[in-house]
């Protein structure tokens, strides 16, 4: 639900403030049309009123948009994979009438234009080149998303600063972008120096006056001082 959410908010957002292509549009298919087929061959599907419309449009074909969309994938009755995008064969100054053209069909719940999205924030990590994983998802084509109103930063906001808990078994939580911002439990500080991590050389680890194998904060977990690595239960999410 969160993922649909997310992609409809950014499909809302782009839409409403960015450039839209001209070639192009998005269409959903109508949920009780269950048997839409396409042929890859012409472009054209197993539905007549529609391909006439694709005839009239010159339309290069459809396809779908979202193509590892699953059938559960859904918002109430909107489900992701019954988005289509209709190829136009040249742009055209007429893309809103169009849209609102292809709208009419029976076939069609709604039809929208499609924004250019476009990088608008860049990261200022040194290892972003060095992060296949986050290139590899586009991680840096929803960068703007991450900022907050009132606050200068991602992360922050006027009232004070936004606490995120990572549910996962490894986190690298002395790389230089997160040290300086990890969660300190303080209530596992037994020499009372205001800290849990401290640097030992090149490298961070846990204050050794405070690893007393005493769960000082009363909470259920010994030593927890950055949280608690449920896969492994223990104190180190590193590994």
């Amino acid at each position: 639900m969160k993922k649909i959410l997310f992609l409809l908010n950014i499909f809302i957002l782009s839409t409403s403030f960015g450039d839209i292509y001209s070639d192009r549009m998005l269409v959903y298919i109508e949920n009780s049309i269950g048997n839409f087929e396409i042929n890859e061959n012409t472009g054209r599907t197993n539905l007549p009123t529609l391909n006439q419309k694709l005839d009239d449009l010159l339309a290069n074909g459809i396809r779908q948009w979202l193509p590892n969309a699953r059938p559960t994938d859904r918002d109430g009755d909107i489900y992701l994979n019954r988005y289509y995008v209709i190829d136009l064969s040249s742009s055209r100054m007429d893309i809103q009438t169009l849209v609102q053209d292809v709208n009419q069909l029976p076939e069609i719940r709604f039809s929208e234009t499609m924004s250019i999205n476009r990088i608008t924030y860049t990261p200022n990590d040194q290892y972003w080149n060095q992060q296949w994983y986050m290139q590899n998802i586009e991680a840096d084509q929803a960068f703007d998303l991450w900022d907050i109103d009132n606050g200068d930063l991602p992360g922050q906001m006027s009232e004070g600063q936004m606490i995120v808990g990572i549910s996962d078994d490894a986190m690298d939580w002395d790389h230089p972008d997160l040290i300086n911002n990890i969660w300190q439990n303080l209530g596992e500080d037994a020499d009372g120096d205001g800290v849990v991590l401290v640097q030992s050389g090149n490298s961070w680890v846990f204050d050794s006056g405070d690893e007393n194998g005493v769960d000082d904060d009363n909470d259920g977990y010994i030593d927890n001082f950055i949280g608690w690595d449920m896969a492994d239960n223990d104190n180190d999410p590193m590994y």
